[in-house]
């Protein structure tokens, strides 16, 4: 509320001519009182939500509601702000996807003049990622179209998934059921004579593809190995048969995973060679990859 007072009248008042004056808004220089500051300020997240898993790469949405006292809107600036990775910007509204891995503890602070509020979030980010599109994926799943297969470890899931290897996925298999490849290339290693329960030796097949990347397709069965080192395949090739050799933990799978080189680690020339994280195009929509416990039918 403004309030404006005659300078000339108030002159008067000083000299004890006080007759006829009175508030006035017209003419002179006027004086006006500051608006109330609000109250109080209450600030909430709206977006994202506590306990929510993203990955590396994801595009995080960061919404903020402001509120007065009375529980009406505010327009507020909201500085964003985690824990880990620091300042992430201001505005009510922010979308991220450059947040580091690890357990974030995100801030957001609204102010209002003088009056501040503030409210809190914790999100976690995989280590593992980023992902690209699935639906425009390089890469079919590595069996043929028409069968699905549970998944029994998928990316950053722990025990074998973890580290070195924490992007990749176990497909549980009977033992003899066929593997195609996931995407055409040349075959590098193509390693058989494992018996199957031997977990000191592991029969597998890696290809080449063009961009340099590596599938690698391990625990096949003996005899299992259909293809020759330095042979071309086409994606969707019988290439394989899966098994129970090497570290399989007693369960007969397919561990398949992709790679920036050729020289793995057991693998003669062998160098840091990590995995890299992949999804497929042709099944039900897995952004993130295939998830722990879950068919996925390849179409």
């Amino acid at each position: 509320m403004k309030r404006t007072w005659n300078l000339a009248c108030g002159f008067g008042v000083l000299l004890g001519l006080i007759t006829g004056c009175r508030g006035n808004s017209g003419g002179g220089e006027q004086i006006s009182s500051p608006e109330p500051v609000p109250a109080g300020l209450s600030a909430r997240v709206v977006s994202p939500r506590a306990g929510t898993l993203w990955y590396l790469g994801d595009t995080i949405p960061f919404v903020a509601e402001v509120m007065d006292q009375s529980g009406a809107p505010v327009d507020a600036n909201v500085r964003w702000i985690s824990d880990l990775t620091g300042d992430l910007g201001v505005g009510t509204s922010l979308r991220r996807d450059d947040l580091a891995s690890g357990r974030h503890r995100v801030r957001a602070v609204a102010e209002s003049r003088t009056i501040s509020a503030s409210a809190t979030v914790d999100i976690t980010v995989s280590e593992c990622g980023p992902f690209g599109p699935w639906s425009s994926s390089d890469f079919v799943l590595p069996y043929p179209p028409g069968r699905a297969y549970v998944v029994n470890q998928s990316n950053c899931s722990g025990f074998g998934h973890s580290g070195f290897w924490k992007n990749g996925y176990d497909f549980i298999m009977d033992i003899g059921t066929d593997v195609v490849a996931a995407r055409g290339g040349v075959v590098g290693w193509a390693n058989d004579g494992c018996d199957d329960g031997n977990a000191a030796c592991t029969n597998l097949i890696t290809v080449i593809h063009a961009d340099g990347t590596v599938a690698l397709y391990s625990h096949l069965t003996r005899g299992g190995v259909l293809v020759t080192s330095g042979e071309g395949v086409a994606q969707g090739q019988l290439i394989g048969r899966s098994g129970n050799t090497g570290k399989t933990g007693g369960l007969p799978h397919l561990h398949f995973s992709l790679h920036p080189c050729n020289e793995l680690p057991g693998l003669p020339g062998a160098r840091d060679c990590p995995t890299m994280s992949v999804n497929f195009r042709n099944t039900a929509p897995n952004p993130h990859g295939p998830q722990a416990h879950t068919a996925y039918r390849a179409e």
